[in-house]
């Protein structure tokens, strides 16, 4: 009897324990259920590797802007202030920027930098201007924490950004021996509430000489207008284009180019020479390779080549007050209207800049062939081992565009980059009504431009559009 009862009692704790596990089992698999559903992808999320594709360069550009001015000076103290467009339209750069706050205090903290951060906005709120500015903080979370804040303010527009500007430059506690830097960021054009004649451009002009009286630098991380190229200029600030933005009823621009080609031919060099002057930390042979094609004399020619001999004495000023060691030399380069061959001219370092600029005024013949004469021209330079190879190609985008025939971009870079070139380019735009269409329809890239803008990427050099006569 007691036999018969331990085995239905092993029988039952049997079944109990199998009914048990079926049930969880079953609660398991619904719960894996549940979870796949939960795991399907909603509209915010689809939209994450565009928002990274916006806000990258940004990101990229705030942390050159720290390392540019760790590397620039040897003042231990900065005092960092963002302008930040409050807009529904900043929302992912906002973030972005919120994000990045960490790695900006690790560059200066990196460099032993007595760093303070503050804050200012602008917007408008159910068209009411609303512009908030808020004093040094040396606490990063609370840094943090504003942007966030700013971050929730969805349905606003862009406000009066010269405003916001003009306010914090008159309300912002600089200490007196700190290197003091603005940066504003924007998708949208800079404005102003004045209402007097020409406002703009008054206000511009204010905020310009109250930074100058103060040091103050402004940078900006935002759209081509002359108002913003004028205040990072006159300022000694930078200026980036910000990215995933582009101009309304205008296809195939690049952005970059945009920006940079409303510039002057003078302030390009400029550009170009800070560069080299914050990049190239050695002995230098700096060599002009200069368009000599009839394309380069086809308009305005005089006015042209002077701009450019204003840019080369500019370019020479900058390199020698940052204490550079250089020598100039110039290879000149055009081909055969129809011979599809580069013929190039080397005079050889050292060259004086009236000497260059004797070179660049000289008599424009034949077509253009720059990937020909990348490749034929410098291996031939044979720059000294103690010396930086410092190429600054000087084209323009009125030739015809043409296959070069045998000389790929690629093979052009590979000869710049064995070297051990730096290549800056004053060149071409891909925005020229001559780039040709593709294989399928479109456009393409011609190969010269291709070149021009993906040797400066790999080279760490810069490349700017060859400003239009008319600027």
């Amino acid at each position: 009897m007691l036999r018969i009862f331990s085995t239905r009692l092993v029988w039952t704790t049997v079944v109990i324990w199998l009914v048990v596990e079926s049930v969880i089992t079953i609660d398991v698999t619904a719960q894996a259920r549940r979870m796949r559903r939960n795991r399907v992808v909603m509209p915010q999320q689809r939209q994450e590797i565009p928002k990274t594709i916006v806000t990258t360069g940004v990101t990229d550009n705030l942390l050159e802007i720290a390392r540019n001015l760790c590397s620039q000076t040897q003042n231990p103290m900065i005092d960092f202030v963002f302008i930040i467009d409050g807009s529904r339209n900043m929302m992912d750069s906002i973030s972005a920027i919120g994000d990045k706050l960490v790695d900006v205090a690790d560059i200066f903290e990196e460099n032993l930098t007595d760093y303070q951060f503050a804050q200012a906005s602008f917007e408008k709120i159910a068209g009411t201007s609303k512009i908030s500015v808020q004093s040094f903080e040396s606490d990063l979370v609370a840094s943090q924490a504003w942007f966030r804040k700013l971050k929730m303010s969805r349905s606003a527009e862009t406000g009066y950004g010269l405003d916001a500007i003009l306010q914090t430059v008159r309300e912002t506690d600089f200490r007196q021996e700190a290197l003091k830097h603005l940066l504003v960021v924007t998708d949208s054009r800079l404005q102003t509430a004045w209402t007097v004649d020409k406002a703009k451009d008054k206000i511009v002009k204010e905020i310009v000489n109250l930074c100058i009286q103060d040091n103050i630098h402004v940078n900006i991380i935002g759209t081509s207008e002359t108002a913003q190229m004028q205040l990072t200029a006159k300022t000694g600030g930078k200026f980036y284009a910000i990215s995933g933005h582009t101009k309304q009823g205008i296809k195939y621009v690049n952005s970059g180019d945009l920006d940079k080609s409303i510039l002057k031919i003078e302030g390009v060099f400029k550009l170009t020479a800070e560069h080299i002057a914050a990049t190239v930390k050695r002995p230098a042979d700096v060599v002009f390779m200069f368009d000599s094609s009839l394309s380069m004399a086809a308009k305005s020619d005089k006015t042209k080549t002077n701009r450019i001999c204003k840019g080369i004495d500019g370019l020479a000023n900058i390199l020698t007050s940052a204490g550079i060691d250089y020598r100039f030399g110039v290879v000149r380069f055009w081909s055969a209207i129809g011979s599809g061959e580069s013929v190039t001219v080397f005079s050889k370092p050292p060259l004086n800049t009236e000497q260059v600029k004797r070179l660049f005024r000289a008599p424009k013949q034949g077509d253009k062939h720059l990937l020909g004469a990348v490749i034929k021209s410098v291996p031939k330079i044979k720059t000294p081992a103690d010396r930086k190879l410092v190429l600054v190609i000087v084209t323009d985008g009125s030739s015809r565009h043409r296959a070069e025939k045998g000389n790929s971009v690629d093979y052009a870079i590979g000869v710049c980059r064995k070297a051990g070139a730096q290549v800056n380019v004053i060149g071409e735009s891909s925005m020229s009504i001559h780039s040709y269409k593709g294989r399928f329809g479109g456009r393409a890239t011609s190969p010269s431009v291709e070149f021009q803008k993906r040797v400066a990427e790999v080279t760490n050099g810069v490349h700017y559009v060859m400003p239009g006569d008319s600027d």
